[in-house]
């Protein structure tokens, strides 16, 4: 046999293979062609597919302006040929605030409420929330401390360096001699 002979056999060996595979994998099968085990796969990937679904929906609304890029979902592929989702992620952005504590303050309360808004949050969405929580922790404190240091402004102590001191430190026992 000559070589162009049998790269011409390899050639349709292997078309022939792609072709039952693709054949294969295309042909879906009817609910009443399925196995009872294929059947309660599908029964199982569909519930999946709609808790999966309703799941990623809740962190999206909840999320609401801080989604970036939407929602995500991995598939598999049941006996019936359709494609269900078996996992999701949406992507939410985790950043303080540029404008301040405050806004910081807000957002790291709406990424929480993102966080835990599914019926089950996962062990990721509770480790986002924790991570929400010591992100509004920060800013409460840094809220505390500007209004501690904008009282000490109003009240006007200031000490020789012109730092601000509270009036607890101000010494209060002075003469006056005329």
């Amino acid at each position: 046999m000559s070589t162009d002979a049998q790269i011409n056999n390899v050639l349709q060996d292997v078309y022939q293979r792609q072709t039952y595979t693709i054949t294969h994998l295309s042909a879906d099968k009817t609910y009443d062609e399925m196995t009872e085990d294929e059947k309660a796969e599908v029964r199982r990937l569909k519930k999946l597919d709609a808790e999966v679904k309703a799941h990623e929906e809740a962190h999206r609304r909840a999320a609401g302006e801080l989604v970036r890029g939407g929602v995500r979902f991995s598939y598999k592929i049941g006996p019936d040929g359709k494609r269900y989702a078996v996992g999701g992620e949406v992507k939410i952005d985790l950043s303080e605030d540029p404008r301040g504590p405050k806004e910081t303050k807000l957002k790291a309360e709406k990424i929480k409420r993102a966080a835990n808004a599914p019926a089950k949050p996962s062990p990721k969405d509770k480790q986002v929330a924790s991570s929400a929580e010591r992100m509004q922790a920060e800013a409460e404190r840094e809220i505390r401390e500007m209004k501690i240091e904008k009282n000490k402004i109003k009240s006007g102590v200031y000490n020789a360096s012109g730092e601000v001191v509270t009036s607890s430190t101000v010494d209060s026992s002075f003469n006056l001699t005329l």
